[in-house]
């Protein structure tokens, strides 16, 4: 498992648009943190820094040396290569074959019995299993999801939902999550991070109680209410 310290980090478009500014943010070994935020904060931008597709203006991420997964927002399977050959895209790139991570990817994620199909002959919450699938082929220690479930249904979302949080429980990874849902921030994290309008900093975390083992009916406990209203009252004055 794998943490990292954001310290100031600060994005300038090449137009001179600051995305970032000071932005500051710690993921302990093994924690998932979500990010959430109103539309071009910088979340996208700062998910993209720590996983070394963008370079900060200013500031730092110290993180030890660790494989990542990344899941983006849309699953940008490869159209001519089946499921099994879209999950081993990051090994193959490596030039590694290791048929039994493939096999497990495929199998944490249900999707065993469907890896000979081709991305076109999946329902989108299959494309976005294989999506999750490739991320975790290499076995990483940080995983980066940029609103991996903003396109599909509520009922599917939650599924992807618990499957993410047995995944992170079966793999151990630590992992940050941007979404602009706020209930789904709270599910999937041990705590969230809610960032200003651009340019983004983070104003303020909201500790998530509910331990690592959580049930698809805590969506309907008091509780959980009650911290998704601290959330949402941490982005209305964030946004103020």
């Amino acid at each position: 498992m794998a943490g990292l310290s954001i310290r100031d980090v600060g994005h300038v478009y090449d137009d001179g648009t600051r995305s970032l500014d000071g932005a500051s943010l710690d993921l302990a070994a093994g924690e998932v943190v979500a990010v959430v935020g109103p539309s071009g904060c910088g979340k996208s931008t700062l998910l993209r820094i720590v996983a070394g597709l963008a370079t900060p203006t200013t500031g730092a991420i110290d993180a030890p040396a660790a494989r990542i997964g990344v899941v983006f927002q849309q699953p940008t399977l490869l159209p001519w290569r089946t499921v099994r050959r879209n999950v081993s895209l990051p090994l193959d790139l490596r030039g590694v074959r290791d048929d039994a991570s493939v096999d497990a990817a495929l199998h944490d994620v249900g999707l065993g019995d469907a890896h000979d199909k081709l991305p076109r002959q999946l329902s989108g919450g299959m494309q976005m299993r294989t999506a999750v699938a490739r991320a975790l082929v290499d076995r990483p220690e940080l995983v980066l999801l940029d609103e991996p479930f903003a396109a599909v249904d509520e009922m599917l979302r939650e599924r992807l939902n618990d499957l993410f949080l047995r995944l992170r429980d079966s793999r151990g990874f630590s992992a940050i999550f941007v979404t602009h849902s706020v209930a789904e921030a709270v599910f999937v994290s041990d705590k969230v991070a809610v960032m200003s309008p651009r340019p983004g900093r983070v104003a303020g975390v909201v500790d998530v109680p509910f331990g690592r083992t959580r049930q698809s009916d805590l969506r309907y406990a008091p509780e959980f209410a009650r911290v998704c209203g601290r959330v949402s009252a941490l982005v209305r004055t964030a946004d103020a």
